[in-house]
């Protein structure tokens, strides 16, 4: 994406890059076109039905969580009319579609909407009457450079293997298994797990295809399958 600018990148571009890993689809989806020509994160897979090049590396949802996970951790600023969102603001948070006008004419984008801790008071009539507003929402843009860094392309990908295995004497690229193993092991030191072991298989699974979609994946049974000890002992700890 090396002809888009630093940051450029909003909701819907990021999340089509972690899913399809194309430069074109992401172009397609700039602020600066029209809103009845810009490809969405919605509308993503109607668009590309009779599409024949290779689309989905992940599912929509692998992608949304992904997003979520770099955010949280700090992987992926995000910046806010200039300001740089703390990463805390996003637990508890969650991706959704908003229309920027009152019709599909004025086009639609993704924004980060979590629920208040204390509701915004919008209104209040004399009687006593009021309107409150108990969810927030905001659409913040992102670095380009770091999202390429947490969500590399596959021609990075390849050119990162062909380099391992050229290494005369090197150790051999960690599996799957070993990568997935890894990232458990951060977010225990973090105290990131999920509350059971069956969600944090399926979060590992989902980032291994999302983080590494060039190495065979996993699905979540065969991860519980190789973690659970640990993950008992580390929620006893």
């Amino acid at each position: 994406m090396s002809e888009i600018a630093e940051f450029s990148l909003n909701i819907d571009q990021a999340l089509i890059w972690i899913a399809t890993r194309r430069e074109d689809l992401v172009n397609d989806a700039g602020d600066d076109l029209p809103a009845r020509h810009r490809l969405t994160w919605v509308s993503l897979p109607l668009e590309l039905i009779d599409d024949d090049a290779p689309v989905f590396v992940c599912s929509t949802s692998e992608a949304e969580v992904a997003l979520l996970g770099v955010v949280r951790n700090g992987e992926l600023d995000a910046w806010q009319d200039g300001e740089l969102v703390k990463p805390a603001w996003f637990f508890g948070a969650h991706v959704k579609n908003f229309l920027i006008g009152p019709s599909l004419e004025c086009g639609e984008h993704m924004r980060f909407e979590r629920r208040r801790d204390v509701p915004h008071l919008v209104w209040e009539a004399n009687d006593g009457s009021r309107a409150e507003r108990r969810w927030e929402q905001i659409a913040p843009r992102f670095r380009t450079s770091e999202l390429l860094a947490a969500f590399p392309s596959a021609a990075v990908v390849a050119q990162r293997a062909a380099i391992d295995r050229s290494r005369s004497g090197a150790p051999g690229r960690p599996t799957s298994i070993q990568l997935v193993r890894l990232e458990f092991q951060r977010r225990v030191a973090n105290g990131e797990l999920e509350g059971s072991v069956t969600r944090e298989a399926e979060h590992l699974s989902c980032w291994l295809a999302t983080r590494h979609p060039g190495e065979p994946q996993l699905k979540p049974k065969s991860i519980k399958n190789n973690i659970s000890a640990e993950y008992r002992a580390a929620r006893g700890a």
